[in-house]
């Protein structure tokens, strides 16, 4: 209870704030002669049915202290007898501030239909007052763990509002809202927001794998989830494992019964290996081949039939093809275990046993430019077949080359220099056998 003492008159008129829930005693002074004695008299304004101001005394109140709990304007009336005269104080103004009569609750975000005080870790929830005015000042506080002793102010949270995570609590905590205005506190009730843990989760057998272009490896995950969502390139799958077949970044989601996710990544790399074997070749019968494969670390030469090599594991073995067309495949592994193949053709041919196929393909060309003549055209035996047309000169040596041939042949080289006059030795290899092999003479008028 707060004491006003009243004091003589100073012509001013006091005043004074207090809340609903207290008293507030008004004193008078105690300065009476010795001899005399004093009456006491509280009076107070009231109004009348038209609006009138008037003061009344207070009826009982003829102590020299008044206990009150109500607002308005008071004047305390003294007498002292024998013979004195009544002498009325300074007005007193009493001001009543009501408590803040409000609670707090979840309120849901924008877009959030449903409101919950149950969170995973990684969420949040917000807590407001269900009313509130501008001049009422807030102070959230926590009590952590739930339920214990001391109740904790939450710095810089003093709105009439309060983001609930982690961030301020490690876990399920109890929250309230203290609120002032100027004479009044209250406390709110308290609401436990309860924090469930995330889901463990790992992902195996590692963080990171690689594999050879072409394989697959079975992944699988871990942990307290009750259910599994991956997510990669290209696709998604429901479930704890799988088999991974692609390159990248595979993402797993795992869900535990309170409908909390947490995460794990797993990243698959590719090896890739690319054999080349080289390019076809022509040459004599009985010649030795040069081999000349790239693009791993260890090789493995093999042909389509038995063949001569001078060492299999040689990238740059060297062979000595025994048919017409001997199909020659490298094995290549890189230092990963990873590996592959490729193929070449190696093609026999002696000008001078060539018995040409048929008679009535061209054999001479004038490339002038005159429009008569000036190409080698095959156009009617490749028809819509995939063919190669190679060209070699007297000495077996290929001075030209077409892959999937297109226009024929103009008498020139592969960087398109004129070639002299002569004759030259032809062969078209369809579907990597020779169709049709001849003899073209070059002439230039």
């Amino acid at each position: 209870m707060q004491t006003l003492e009243v004091l003589d008159k100073d012509g001013v008129i006091d005043s004074l704030g207090f809340c609903e829930t207290e008293f507030l005693q008004l004193a008078g002074p105690n300065s009476a002669a010795v001899g005399t004695s004093v009456l006491y008299q509280w009076l107070r304004d009231s109004v009348d049915l038209f609006g009138q101001t008037f003061t009344v005394p207070i009826l009982g109140a003829n102590q020299i202290n008044l206990s009150t709990n109500e607002g308005g304007v008071y004047y305390l009336e003294t007498v002292w007898l024998p013979g004195g005269c009544p002498d009325t104080s300074d007005a007193f103004w009493l001001f009543v501030d009501s408590i803040p009569d409000t609670e707090i609750q979840a309120v849901a975000w924008p877009g959030q239909t449903t409101v919950s005080l149950t969170i995973c870790e990684n969420d949040s929830t917000q807590l407001a007052t269900i009313v509130s005015q501008g001049a009422w000042t807030y102070q959230w506080e926590v009590r952590f763990p739930a339920g214990s002793g001391n109740w904790t102010s939450i710095p810089n949270e003093t709105s009439d509002k309060l983001t609930v995570s982690t961030a301020i609590v490690s876990g399920s905590a109890e929250y309230r809202l203290v609120i002032d205005n100027d004479y009044c506190t209250h406390t709110t009730s308290e609401l436990l927001v309860n924090v469930v843990k995330l889901p463990t989760i790992a992902v195996a057998p590692a963080d990171s794998l690689a594999l050879c272009a072409g394989d697959s490896v079975l992944v699988g995950v871990t942990g307290s989830s009750t259910s599994y969502l991956w997510t990669f390139p290209g696709g998604s799958y429901s479930g704890a494992s799988f088999y991974a077949k692609t390159p990248g970044v595979y993402v797993v989601a795992g869900t535990n019964a309170n409908g909390c996710v947490n995460y794990d990544t797993l990243e698959v790399f590719f090896f890739t290996v690319n054999a080349n074997a080289g390019p076809d070749q022509t040459v004599l019968p009985g010649s030795t081949v040069q081999l000349n494969a790239t693009g791993g670390l260890l090789y493995y030469w093999y042909a389509d039939v038995p063949t001569y090599f001078s060492d299999p594991y040689n990238p740059n073995a060297q062979t000595v093809p025994t048919q017409d067309t001997t199909m020659y495949v490298v094995e290549v592994l890189n230092s990963y275990g990873c590996f592959d193949t490729d193929t070449m053709f190696v093609y026999t041919f002696d000008p001078a046993t060539l018995v040409p196929d048929l008679s009535n393909v061209m054999n001479v060309i004038t490339p002038n430019g005159d429009g008569f003549n000036d190409v080698f055209d095959l156009s009617e035996l490749v028809r819509a077949d995939s063919c190669d047309l190679v060209v070699l000169d007297r000495w077996g040596a290929q001075v030209f080359e077409q892959k999937r041939y297109t226009s024929g042949w103009d008498g020139s080289t592969q960087g398109g220099d004129p070639l002299p006059d002569g004759t030259y030795y032809y062969l078209l290899v369809c579907d990597d056998i020779i169709r049709f092999r001849g003899a073209i003479t070059v002439v230039r008028p």
